[in-house]
């Protein structure tokens, strides 16, 4: 595989920033607009109330759960993992996207969002030898 160029890195951490906040934004705007017609209390009883909706909420989970272990192999401290996973179980998807914003403004390249480890800038992790240490 060939290693994207500091231009390619550059503009793919560019758009992940800039849809990773525009999706948070969209997902705040309408966990408030939900919240004016009823609490989450409410559309949950909903969604549980119908197969597709029992299925909306396991996709969500089985998701949360990727979200949490990548979480876990990003983040060494038990205590910092542990909090985001609370938001994420108690906040959802919103809480994914805040976490890819942190690592996404911490980071070089997109490579870098998605390793363990904090990467000071100008320190660039080889693409060949991502896992390997």
């Amino acid at each position: 595989m060939t290693p994207p160029t500091d231009q390619q890195s550059g503009r793919s951490i560019t758009v992940v920033r800039i849809l990773g906040g525009f999706l948070a934004a969209a997902l705040l705007a309408g966990i408030m607009w939900a919240s004016v017609a009823s609490n989450v209390v409410d559309g949950l009883r909903h969604l549980a109330g119908d197969r597709w909706g029992l299925v909306t909420l396991l996709d969500v989970y089985a998701g949360a759960f990727v979200v949490a272990v990548w979480m876990r192999v990003c983040e060494r401290s038990w205590g910092t993992w542990l909090a985001w996973v609370l938001a994420l179980l108690c906040l959802g998807h919103l809480v994914s996207l805040a976490y890819l914003l942190k690592r996404s403004v911490k980071a070089g390249t997109l490579v870098e969002v998605f390793t363990p480890g904090e990467h000071p800038p100008g320190v660039r992790r080889d693409w060949n030898t991502v896992g390997d240490s």
